[in-house]
């Protein structure tokens, strides 16, 4: 089979719109780029589309849920050069590649990250269209990248890294109001890329990059200030079930542990119970949670399993005892049986990804070669061109 590699011109930054040039943008990503928890249309790729299209650029998305740069660079890679070619680059085409990539990479492939980035940016100058990388989580992997390949770089917006400190989850998926950020900070680019005016289109004139109200903020007058829940909690319905609340962690009287999060409003938090979510705001010394429940502060600082509430504002002292007694002995009942099963689990994940990154590390090297292989004969026709 005849492989069909054309050199195509590099787009040059900043160059001047010559009459019939055609523009086309493409988004290679992740579910990220497809809205993942944003209202319909208010991504970053579906605002940045809806402002490209008015100047009348081509836009694909090529993105897919659970896209990995190590993924684009190995098993799909034949398809992306392919679906490059297509684009057809050339002197009046000025095509641009986003890769908004690596949020699952950092989970599992972290290593591979790098080179599986620098692959797909190799690729893109190689076929003739500018890569831009899009960073959404604000680490460093992706501006190393960018510097080594000479790519253009979109850097996170304050918001993102804002999230990210007080969310760092693993995968990182940014809030609605992050990807407008996102999509401001793309235009920008993609402004000097296409010499087109789209950042007055794309960028929210109230735009500040951050989330306005900070949670240092007190929740309210005379209440609670934020990050300060620690103590014991009484069921308003129920005294008799207490609840521990230290470090934004529920212990409860079955030993079961639950990480309370800061919700968008500094006065409210929530948990993530059977599959939804849960929510509370506070009200004075009590939280008022969405199903109904109320629970009441009766000790602003959370006791140690060696050290038992002492006395209480408003609560029967010989409930509150047998509830922290029933927590502790369950607590250690289940403690060695959790570390067993746990400890178990963990060692069979290690091993099946094990086996998925050994597997991954074969393509990667399978990709490399492929495309050693095309930079060969394109050096090789230039040559005889010449």
């Amino acid at each position: 089979k005849r492989l069909l590699v054309r050199p195509g011109p590099r787009c040059a930054r900043g160059a001047g719109g010559a009459a019939g040039m055609k523009r086309i943008v493409v988004i290679l990503g992740d579910e990220v780029a497809l809205g993942k928890g944003c209202p319909k249309g208010q991504g970053f790729a579906a605002r940045v589309q809806d402002s490209l299209e008015q100047h009348g650029v081509e836009v694909h998305n090529w993105s897919r849920e659970e896209h990995t740069a190590t993924g684009c660079a190995t098993d799909y890679f034949q398809e992306i050069q392919d679906n490059i070619r297509r684009l057809d680059a050339g002197p009046h085409v000025r095509a641009v590649v986003v890769l908004e990539l690596g949020i699952h990479d950092r989970v599992f492939l972290g290593d591979m990250l790098h080179t599986g980035l620098s692959t797909l940016c190799t690729l893109c100058a190689q076929e003739g269209v500018q890569p831009v990388i899009m960073q959404v989580v604000p680490d460093d992997a992706d501006v190393h990248v960018a510097e080594e390949t000479n790519s253009r770089l979109v850097r996170a917006p304050t918001s993102a890294l804002m999230q990210w400190q007080r969310e760092p989850s693993a995968p990182f998926y940014p809030h609605a109001d992050v990807h407008k950020d996102l999509a401001a900070n793309l235009l920008e680019v993609l402004q000097e890329e296409l010499n087109l005016p789209l950042a007055a289109h794309g960028r929210d004139p109230m735009m500040s990059g951050n989330f306005g109200r900070t949670h240092s903020d007190p929740l309210r007058s005379g209440g609670l200030g934020a990050g300060q829940l620690d103590g014991v909690w009484l069921h308003k319905a129920d005294p008799d079930l207490m609840e521990v609340i230290e470090n934004d962690v529920i212990r409860s009287p079955d030993g079961s542990s639950t990480m309370l999060r800061k919700g968008t409003n500094a006065n409210m938090h929530y948990i993530e119970a059977g599959g939804r979510r849960v929510t509370c705001k506070t009200v004075g010394n009590e939280l008022h949670w969405d199903d109904g429940d109320i629970w009441c502060l009766v000790e602003d600082k959370a006791p140690t399993l060696g050290s038992p509430p002492g006395r209480k504002k408003k609560a029967d002292m010989r409930s509150l005892r047998k509830a922290w007694d029933d927590a502790e002995e369950a607590f250690y009942r289940t403690k060695k049986e959790e570390e067993r099963e746990e400890l178990k689990h963990e060692r069979e994940r290690l091993r099946h990804e094990r086996g998925l990154l050994s597997e991954a590390r074969a393509r990667l090297q399978a990709g490399e070669s492929r495309l050693h292989e095309d930079t060969e004969k394109l050096t090789a026709m230039r040559t005889g061109a010449r």
